[in-house]
This record gives structure tokens, C-alpha cells and sequence, in this order.
């Protein structure tokens, strides 16, 4: 297995991506269950249905996927670190990439369209800016570089490249959730004004 690619790498990110985020969401720590669940409207561009859920059942139902991820992600810590500690990162993640220039291509294009929707003056990252202190902002810089890193990296780069860009990304968007200005606590439904 050593001349092989072994999925400790691979299992090593997705660990530590699910111990820290579920942690975060099912603790909730600094509103982070509420700023997903904006992040992710936002995103997706829609408005929850009235005959939808509620907000906190929709927060209470992150939380409890951000447990279950809490509970998953740490063996698959440690597993990774065995793994890698008896096998190594092994020659097939370190081999070089060979991807087409075309959907190389279209990774850049797509890469470019996600950083001009999340900097755009309605964008997610134009409003953290905004408002964040030097944490949030250092981490909106990393996040913002690792966007199109990522998309570039198949074409000059290897799998072990590829996944650390992926998991720096990954870890300054958490960090960009948990140092943001607090999300806000919109009802779903406008209340009427109280009468005179």
C-alpha cells in the first residue's frame, strides 16, 4: 500500500471537517447553527415556505446533524492518523495530475462565479467583511484564495495538493462562521404592527 494512494489523507480532512463543524453546530456556540442556516438560504436564494418549519425547529434540526457529525468525526480521526502513521501518504497522492485543459477550464469559470456571487455587494462574504473583525476578514482571504486554488490545482498540482487547498478553504469557512457578526434572528413570518 505504500506505493498506492491510501484514503488516510482523504480520511484525515473529512475527520477533522466533521469533529470541528458538528461540534460547532450541534453546540451552537456564537449562533454558528443559525449563521448555516442563513448562509445556506442566502445561497440557495429562497425564502422558507410559511408552511414550513419553523426557524428554531430548522436550527434545532442542524444541531442534531451537527451531533451526529460529532460523534462520526473523530474515529475517522483517528483512523486516518493510523493509517497514515503505517502507510504514509502514499506515491499516489503525491503522483501529478493529469486533467484536461478544458475541464480544468470550466473549474476556473465556475471558481470565478462563486467569488464574484460571494463578493458581489449583496454577497455573503461583502456583508462578513463589512462587519468582521481581523479574524473573520484573514479568513475570508484564505477562503476567497482557496476557491479558485482549488479549481486550478488539478492542472499543475497532485491529489495531496488538491486536498489541503480544499481543507484550508474548508477550515477558514468555519472560522469565517464562528468569528462573523452575529446572524440575525429574522422571524419567519412579518409581525403586525401593534395597535394604538
Amino acid at each position: 500500500m505504500e506505493d498506492g494512494y491510501g484514503p488516510g489523507l482523504f480520511l484525515l480532512g473529512w475527520g477533522l471537517l466533521a469533529s470541528g463543524t458538528g461540534l460547532l453546530l450541534a453546540t451552537d456556540f456564537r449562533g454558528t447553527a443559525g449563521r448555516f442556516l442563513d448562509f445556506q438560504e442566502r445561497t440557495g436564494r429562497r425564502t422558507p415556505s410559511p408552511l414550513g418549519p419553523p426557524r428554531k425547529a430548522r436550527i434545532k434540526r442542524l444541531r442534531l446533524i451537527g451531533a451526529a457529525f460529532s460523534v462520526a468525526g473523530p474515529p475517522v480521526f483517528v483512523f486516518a492518523l493510523l493509517n497514515l502513521a503505517e502507510h504514509g501518504i502514499g506515491a499516489g497522492a503525491t503522483a501529478p495530475l493529469h486533467v484536461p485543459w478544458p475541464v480544468a477550464g470550466v473549474g476556473c469559470l465556475v471558481a470565478a462565479y462563486i467569488t464574484w456571487s460571494l463578493w458581489r455587494p449583496a454577497g455573503q462574504s461583502r456583508r462578513m467583511w463589512t462587519g468582521g473583525g481581523w479574524v473573520c476578514r484573514t479568513a475570508l482571504v484564505l477562503h476567497t484564495a482557496a476557491v479558485p486554488a482549488f479549481a486550478a490545482s488539478p492542472s499543475y498540482g497532485n491529489l495531496a495538493i488538491l486536498q489541503s487547498i480544499f481543507l484550508i478553504g474548508a477550515l477558514a469557512q468555519i472560522t469565517v462562521m464562528t468569528s462573523a457578526p452575529g446572524a440575525t434572528e429574522a422571524p419567519d413570518t412579518p409581525t403586525a404592527p401593534a395597535a394604538p
